[in-house]
């Protein structure tokens, strides 16, 4: 998984759960990062078409691009089971396919306090270095992204049971669905 852009990068560098293969900057791009979390990571220093060569072509890396591992997935009843004096938010996703528009609903999840991000295991853009620039940052950093099936609205009703009732859910959804 290569990700880029000095948010996406500086988050993942800031994430302890993030395992990072390689890491290649400009040293303009480095002088952004900062040497507390260069000082973390081995990196290679390159120019701007040294960078350009490891990533999609049209990607927008700002000089910097980080190889690393997809982050653990996680549960949902675990997540939700550890305790909390305030009122937790959960946002449901449901066939948002579009790695921007999720970037940025993870984005605006964080800005609100989000717990979670319930993210579909399939019809969902993967973990990716557009999903995490879009995401400017709150990829994997806050809130945790849970994958699994939402399948509405059957597969729903199972995990709306697990969030407790100090929590709210709010659906984005991109199909036609009524509440039965």
């Amino acid at each position: 998984l290569w990700l880029y852009g000095v948010h996406a990068v500086r988050a993942a560098l800031s994430n302890p759960k993030r395992k990072v293969i390689r890491l290649v900057l400009t040293e303009r791009s480095a002088q952004e990062i900062g040497s507390k979390l260069l000082g973390r990571v081995k990196h290679e220093i390159a120019d701007m078409k040294g960078v350009d060569r490891l990533l999609p072509e049209g990607a927008v890396h700002q000089g910097i691009a980080l190889q690393c591992e997809k982050l653990p997935k996680l549960d949902l009843e675990d997540l939700l089971s550890e305790p909390s004096s305030k009122r937790r938010i959960v946002v449901v996703l449901d066939q948002i396919s579009d790695p921007h528009n999720e970037g940025a609903i993870l984005r605006s999840a964080a800005a609100f306090g989000a717990s979670a991000v319930v993210v579909q295991d399939r019809h969902a853009p993967p973990e990716s270095g557009v999903l995490a620039k879009a995401a400017s940052g709150a990829l994997g950093s806050a809130p945790a992204t849970v994958r699994r099936n939402v399948g509405l609205p059957a597969p729903l009703a199972p995990m709306m049971a697990t969030v407790s009732r100090s929590s709210t859910v709010t659906l984005i959804s991109n199909s036609a669905w009524k509440s039965p």
